[in-house]
């Protein structure tokens, strides 16, 4: 009787153990699953990074988004950022600030109170920074220098005379020096003229995209060679509307169905990002996508947009005109005159 009771509690033990056991890897085996997608739209500064997560299990996800590095499988000790959108389990964020001609690793993660899940490694690497052009074969260009030395190729399109590339130089005309200024907070509340390079790296992208200017550089009148000016909202509504678009459109400021940012973007991937949307460059322009400075994001849209100051000050505001990687329109955005000494934008010269 003792060999049998013994005997019952052993079995019952270990029915009881197995037990417990199936219900722990049970929950394990039911803890959220965690998908890291291929990064895209890779440029020299950023990428694109898309995750997702099935909760499977009784664990609740608490937090979510990626971790990278320049090593193999980053964990969340290492880089990671947040989500900027969560869309039926799927999330995605752009991360900006990362280095010319490098190789990273990404995993998507997601937490739990308990436990952190990592998807599968994927690796990508930022375009170089080369400073190659492409410009249109079948145009002619001019060329004219800044007081620096720096030679620009210029177009004729209708009656005007554009730079075809971004002013890159550190002097008002007259030789005075504009300031460089990296700090953000010193970038905010600058009064004066001031100057950046993307990403404060003048090696890397000076000769690419050229500066990018305060407004206090743009209004004081001196910023492009003599015989030339930053170009005003008069020179954009002139150009669009030779480009083909109404003159009520061209004063506006967001169009639709028109194609006339095609018409000066550069064509191809060397600076652009993404596929190409029938760009042909047929003016000449050769819109970079430079992106801005924007003091609260420092850098962004690095091979996604392109921004260019106008020179026009109208009741009290100030603008700038913008492409877009995904866009066939040339987009307008009126900036406030508390904000205007925050951004940093390039500067198309057009000659007087």
């Amino acid at each position: 009787m003792n060999i049998s009771l013994k005997f019952f509690k052993t079995v019952l033990f270990i029915q009881l153990f197995a037990y417990v056991m199936l219900l722990s890897c049970k929950k394990i085996d039911n803890k959220p699953s965690v998908t890291t997608d291929p990064a895209f739209w890779i440029s020299r500064t950023s990428t694109h990074f898309k995750g997702s997560y099935i909760n499977e299990g009784i664990d609740t996800v608490i937090s979510y988004g990626f971790c990278w590095s320049t090593k193999s499988q980053p964990t969340y000790d290492d880089h990671r950022t947040g989500s900027d959108y969560m869309i039926n389990g799927t999330y995605g964020t752009v991360l900006s600030g990362l280095s010319p001609a490098t190789t990273y690793y990404v995993r998507a993660y997601a937490t739990t109170v308990d436990v952190k899940i990592y998807g599968n490694q994927e690796s990508f690497t930022t375009k170089p920074a080369t400073s190659l052009l492409t410009f249109n074969p079948a145009l002619t260009y001019q060329t004219v220098s800044d007081i620096d030395g720096n030679i620009y190729k210029t177009i004729k399109i209708g009656t005007q005379e554009w730079m075809a590339e971004n002013l890159k130089t550190s002097r008002l005309n007259d030789g005075t020096t504009i300031p460089v200024v990296t700090d953000d907070n010193i970038w905010d509340n600058l009064k004066s003229p001031g100057l950046s390079w993307y990403n404060n790296s003048e090696t890397d992208f000076k000769n690419i995209y050229g500066g990018y200017y305060n407004w206090y550089s743009v209004s004081s009148g001196k910023l492009c060679p003599v015989g030339w000016h930053v170009s005003s909202e008069n020179d954009w509504i002139t150009l669009k509307v030779f480009l083909g678009m109404t003159p009520e459109d061209a004063a506006g400021g967001y169009y639709t169905n028109n194609l006339v940012a095609n018409k000066i973007k550069e064509t191809g991937t060397l600076n652009w990002v993404g596929e190409s949307k029938g760009e042909t460059n047929e003016s000449g322009f050769t819109a970079l996508p430079g992106g801005s400075r924007i003091s609260s994001i420092t850098f962004i849209g690095e091979g996604e947009s392109g921004y260019w100051w106008s020179s026009s000050l109208i009741d009290g505001k100030t603008f700038s005109h913008w492409v877009v990687q995904n866009e066939t329109n040339i987009l307008r955005r009126e900036i406030t005159s508390t904000e205007n000494g925050s951004f940093g934008f390039n500067v198309r010269c057009v000659k007087d």
